[in-house]
């Protein structure tokens, strides 16, 4: 089970998306199966498997799931501070993908991929760039940090470029 602080987040941050309308149906439908998990999902176990057994399909990830959640909890908040351009410009997030992700004792590193869509078919990359989640870069144990800090251990996330 992930931590309440990164499980809140990812809760409060995709209602307010949805609520703006800028997620897809697809990745709306996703979030929801995710959230439904938060409490019964092992930490550890691993996202690939998990997606295929719950039908997740806009999202790809690999790696622990509470790492996964962790990034996706940190992109809901991000994506919270575009949300008037991506109205205003008629997109909605369509896709997110963690790429080329490595899991350590105490990181996740990767590249995130956003994509979005808007209502005339046509697609944009919104977020390309790596990430890194590192609870020893806080100056108090791992273990005490990824509890309470979660996904705010974030310590580089990629900007985002609304098309």
């Amino acid at each position: 089970m992930v931590e309440k602080i990164t499980a809140d987040a990812l809760r409060f941050g995709s209602d307010r998306l949805n609520a703006a309308g800028i997620l897809s149906a697809s990745l709306k439908r996703d979030l929801e199966t995710l959230r439904d998990g938060l409490e019964k999902v092992s930490n550890w176990e691993q996202a690939e498997n998990h997606f295929k057994k719950v039908g997740i399909g806009a999202i790809k990830a690999s790696g622990p799931m509470s790492k996964v959640y962790r990034i996706l909890a940190c992109l809901m908040e991000s994506l919270e501070k575009h949300t008037a351009n991506l109205v205003e410009g008629g997109w909605s997030i369509d896709s997110v993908s963690l790429l080329d992700v490595e899991s350590g004792c105490s990181t996740y590193t990767g590249r995130l991929l956003v994509r979005v869509m808007n209502r005339s078919g046509n697609t944009a990359v919104l977020i390309d760039g790596p990430f890194v989640w590192d609870c020893a870069a806080h100056g108090i144990p791992q273990t005490e940090a990824a509890q309470a800090l979660g996904y705010r251990c974030i310590v580089k996330f990629p900007k985002i470029q609304t098309p």
